[in-house]
């Protein structure tokens, strides 16, 4: 799993024209005059991203953190927002730059300095950084400058880089070796008095490389430069993001070195989040809207500032040296063993998504490099608790990005009033938490020292739930996110204002175990790019012609793999087009649907997707030429007609016939609940695990629901807003599911439905 999953891609997507922003760049950092385009300019230039770490106070607690964030445009730095560079490594960039500027780099940087131009948009060639394992070399030069105190000694320094080599090789089942190769004589260096007084590292890097040339400075080569105690600075450390280079300032302990080695890494902070109930007495509650994340307060991991326990099992999936396997994300009422964070095997990261974001959850025991965690205790209501402790703990992800080098700060289930941070933030068996802004509730039903049972629960604990989101296309991202393996290759991207397409394209997406996610013209909406940035790599199906889906907005796809566009001159021949692209000739079943009515391919495109057969669109009283044409191709043993004489009539039927040589047969009913609920009687037994339930009235979410059910092996069936049809209670009654999903929010299937679903579920 990469550490960068290209969230610049994002920034570009969403905060400026689509045309053009995504010409490739090589990857180095030389200068091409500025590229016109309307009132912008492109230009490459290298990104720096450093983050500074403040140094512990007296409590143990540490002053602040801060990030900073360059742009080398030839041989001068221009300082741009943090917010344009998140989720960014250093390394090349393409900047889009607005206002005038001239070809040379110098007036660029100077009209960026002056405010006469800006940077807009930064965008990362390539696939993004992921680190690389195995041995680091390290080089560290102590420096001194004239007036400055006595520099580190060698011995001080091999200590706390031999510290930093345990943790980091103990914490990755030694994937990870820093090498240390050579620490070099204390170096005086000339250094200004505007330099000294203003901690410019940038010029204490820079006489360190006139000294030595040679050093190399990349992903598997360090640069640790170590000033003499910089009493200016407040900072104790700071390391170039996902870069190979670190300052250390003075004498650090070996937590410090390994601290900025995680940033080298690619790795954001740790803290812990405190909460209030109100205003007024601000009394500490566990969650609330009233929170600050204080960072570097986590009280287990290196990330932090407080300790050195093991590392997150969220560090540990982005870093590669646990496979994606080890995390896993909750998509319906489940019971989940997570396994501690120090195992071998089993699953160590689960991740939740409630209304505000991400939280990742993992398991944490007196063992390892958390051995230390027991080792005190304190009286806490009614029974002791030990101090930091260790059990459930549970993270939010600043900034919903799971995979972008996002800060993550613990919650705390057992606050106090005063805050004492090391209140045992964790959870212990028998203790359960529901989100106050989610029905999600979290119950920890056992803890051993092999692993915790966790059970996670929406809607209480009558098996139904509800996946959606603040449109039609924050729902398609959640059901993808839900529903579909985020390993799975391929991403189906249609219209979610022409639906059409995507009625074609449901049941092939639904074989591919893939998502079909939903898209305006012209702008992928920011939940939409999220869920492709979490995928980060995978070959994308265009699902229409450019009238549903521009070429700019596909173009942009070019940047995670592969774009094929399947599409024709109507709504039959792109049907037929998604066919032919997908199935070989003498396919078992050929499903036929209205392309005017659409139910009827709704819930058959599960149905579809199982049994990998096509569906096909046609008019309500002709056959289409292209529709003919592709049946005659495709040989089929057998086609079947959804929907009654109304929406495909006889006429057709016959046509059908003429043009694939088969049998045809109909699945019909009075009305679409009727004829969802007999596909689902002819295609699925009784005692199914999941149901899945939309509206027969709001087309979207159950087209983006549809290969999620496919890819289940689960029915589809569709309700009223208000109500659910007598059919369909029938067939709801003979499955006797063990949970249903809704798909879509209540203004799609109100709660009064959902809390009537209740009753079909398998107890």
């Amino acid at each position: 799993m990469s550490v960068q999953r290209g969230i610049g891609r994002r920034l570009a997507i969403a905060g400026v024209a689509l045309a053009g922003l995504l010409a490739s760049s090589p990857g180095n950092a030389a200068l091409p005059e500025a590229s016109r385009s309307g009132p912008t300019s492109q230009l490459e230039a290298r990104l720096s991203v450093v983050i500074l770490d403040g140094k512990s106070d007296a409590s143990g607690g540490a002053a602040r953190t801060e990030q900073q964030t360059w742009l080398s445009i030839g041989d001068q730095r221009v300082p741009v927002p943090a917010a344009l560079a998140k989720g960014l490594h250093t390394g090349s960039v393409t900047a889009t730059i607005s206002g005038a500027v001239g070809s040379r780099p110098g007036d660029i940087a100077q009209a960026l300095r002056s405010g006469a131009a800006r940077v807009t948009a930064l965008h990362q060639a390539g696939s993004g950084h992921r680190t690389t394992l195995g041995t680091r070399q390290v080089t560290v030069v102590p420096v001194t400058w004239p007036g400055s105190e006595p520099a580190v000694t060698p011995e001080r320094i091999k200590s706390s880089h031999d510290f930093a080599d345990r943790f980091w090789n103990g914490n990755t089942e030694d994937q990870i070796d820093l090498s240390l190769q050579k620490i070099y004589p204390t170096t005086p260096i000339a250094m200004t008095r505007d330099q000294i007084t203003y901690c410019d590292n940038f010029a204490v890097e820079a006489a360190v490389r006139q000294k030595y040339p040679d050093i190399v400075v990349d992903d598997t080569h360090h640069l640790a430069i170590v000033t003499p105690s910089w009493s200016q600075c407040w900072w104790g450390g700071m390391a170039m993001f996902d870069s190979g280079l670190l300052w250390i300032n003075g004498d650090m302990p070996g937590s410090v070195w390994a601290h900025e080695f995680g940033h080298n890494f690619g790795l954001g902070h740790q803290g812990l989040m405190i909460c209030y109930a109100d205003v007024a007495t601000r009394r500490v509650v566990t969650l609330s809207k009233m929170c600050d994340d204080v960072t570097y307060e986590d009280p287990w991991d290196v990330m932090g500032a407080r300790a050195v326990g093991a590392l997150t099992a969220a560090a540990r999936v982005q870093l590669g040296t646990i496979p994606a396997s080890a995390r896993h994300v909750v998509s319906a009422n489940e019971t989940i063993t997570i396994a501690p964070v120090a195992a071998k095997s089993g699953i160590r990261s689960v991740v939740l998504q409630v209304d505000n974001g991400y939280y990742e959850v993992e398991y944490r025991t007196p063992t390892g490099w958390d051995d230390w965690i027991d080792n005190q205790s304190f009286t806490y209501g009614n029974g002791e608790l030990t101090m930091p402790g260790g059990g459930i703990i549970v993270r939010y992800v600043q900034g919903q990005d799971l995979d972008n080098n996002a800060d993550r700060f613990a919650i705390n289930f057992h606050p106090t009033t005063p805050i004492q941070y090391d209140v045992h933030p964790g959870m212990d068996a028998g203790e359960s938490y529901t989100f106050p802004w989610d029905d999600l509730k979290v119950t920890v039903e056992s803890a051993t020292a092999e692993g915790a049972r966790v059970r996670f629960t929406r809607g209480g604990d009558d098996g139904v739930q509800r996946w959606a989101g603040s449109d039609r296309y924050a729902a398609s991202a959640t059901i993808s996110r839900f529903g579909l393996p985020e390993n799975s290759g391929k991403v189906f991207l249609a219209s979610g204002e022409i639906f059409t397409d995507a009625l074609s394209g449901a049941g092939v997406a639904g074989a591919a175990k893939s998502p079909l996610l939903l898209t305006q013209r012209d702008r992928l909406r920011s939940s939409v790019s999220q869920e492709l940035d979490r995928r980060f790599s995978f070959a994308t199906t265009v699902l229409g012609g450019p009238a549903s889906i521009s070429a700019d907005l596909a173009s942009i796809l070019i940047g995670f793999g592969p774009v094929t566009r399947l599409s024709g001159a109507d709504r039959y021949e792109t049907s037929a087009a998604i066919s032919q692209k997908s199935f070989a000739p003498g396919v078992d079943l050929a499903y036929v649907a209205s392309g005017v009515v659409f139910p009827d391919a709704l819930s058959g495109a599960p149905v579809a997707g199982k049994q990998k057969a096509p569906m096909l669109l046609t008019k309500t009283d002709s056959l289409p030429p292209s529709i003919a044409a592709e049946l005659k191709r495709l040989r089929p043993k057998g086609v079947v007609i959804l929907g009654g004489t109304a929406s495909v009539t006889a006429a057709v039927e016959a046509q059908l016939a003429a043009a694939s040589g088969a049998p045809v047969s109909r699945l019909a009913g009075a009305d679409r609940y009727a004829v969802s609920a007999l596909v689902s009687q002819r295609n699925f037994a009784a005692g199914a695990d999941t149901v899945f339930v939309a509206s027969g009235a709001i087309y979207t979410d159950a087209l983006s629901g549809a290969p999620v059910a496919a890819a289940k092996g689960s029915p589809l069936l569709l309700v009223k807003g208000t109500s659910i049809p007598e059919p369909i209670a029938a067939e709801l009654t003979r499955l006797a599911p063990k949970s249903i999903v809704i798909l879509g929010g209540p203004n799609s299937v109100s709660t009064g439905v959902e809390a009537a679903l209740a009753a079909y579920v398998r107890k």
